[in-house]
């Protein structure tokens, strides 16, 4: 299923770009695609049948399947795309290490364009799974199934899943096709606030750290910000860290920036969410 959103999400890309992938330009067109989980569905019912009844048993062209590169594989193979092919999987941030990749990648001349995203899929395992882990709303005993992100309310997540891809070029040559331009990057920068045992308050204490340092806004010289996109899935540590982030930036600008939580209404995708606050940014 990750496979197929991301083909999916990638024929759009193509078309909104009106670009077509030929023999002239095939070798200078990459692909890069972040992802947390990978096919997990795939996963697991290739090894449930492993165990079950053998590995004899497990047909091996299911394979290919299982693999985190499988997506950005399959879109190269669909597209005809020879140049670069690479896979993300860093925890919830894949979708913006994608991005910062890839600008590295064409900043370096590697490729002239790339078609980078974020794809996760839904799947019952991954539900059972944090359903286990109590974090889902309305997992724990007593409590009601309700999603309220940032509200006092709030239990847990629901879950979600989709896929963005984006069309990565110079300015230049997307001048020269005079096709669309939605947005310039000017700075692409991940920050992680976990450094292995550490307790909470000092967590707490370096999720200030990184407010107060502007995030990327600071490296591209931005003296203000109209938006900020945060995921407020309805955790109730999550959103309140993210919370305390987003007033600390907006406490350092001249004017209130807009915020927005994304996954408010479209559920905890994981990688797929920063594709979805990325489309926000975009277009709201």
């Amino acid at each position: 299923r990750t496979t197929k959103l991301a083909l999916c999400a990638s024929k759009l890309a193509l078309e909104d770009a009106n670009f077509t992938i030929n023999e002239e330009n095939a070798a200078e067109t990459g692909v890069a695609l972040g992802s947390t989980n990978g096919s997990v569905y795939s996963v697991s019912e290739f090894d449930k049948k492993s165990l079950r009844d053998g590995p004899h048993t497990v047909n091996p062209a299911l394979f290919p399947n299982l693999v985190m590169c499988s997506a950005p594989s399959q879109v190269a193979i669909r597209f005809g795309i020879k140049g670069m092919s690479s896979s993300v999987s860093s925890g919830f941030h894949s979708g913006l290490t994608a991005i910062q990749y890839a600008s590295h990648m064409l900043q370096q001349g590697h490729v002239r364009r790339i078609l980078v995203g974020s794809v996760e899929e839904f799947c019952e395992h991954t539900f059972k799974a944090f359903h286990r882990l109590r974090l889902l709303s309305g997992s724990k005993d007593g409590q009601q199934e309700m999603s309220a992100p940032l509200d006092e309310a709030r239990n847990g997540f629901i879950l979600g899943e989709g896929a963005t891809v984006f069309m990565l070029e110079t300015l230049d040559d997307a001048r020269a096709r005079n096709t669309a331009i939605y947005a310039e990057i000017t700075a692409a920068r991940e920050e992680s606030a976990f450094n292995g045992g550490i307790s909470l308050k000092s967590y707490l204490r370096r999720i200030d750290d990184l407010a107060a340092s502007g995030l990327a806004a600071a490296d591209a010289g931005m003296k203000d910000l109209d938006f900020v996109g945060i995921g407020a899935n309805s955790s109730v540590t999550r959103d309140y860290l993210e919370a305390r982030i987003a007033n600390a930036i907006a406490g350092r600008q001249r004017r209130a920036p807009s915020v927005s939580a994304v996954k408010s209404l479209v559920g905890e995708s994981f990688s797929a969410g920063f594709g979805f606050q990325m489309m926000g940014a975009l277009f709201c």
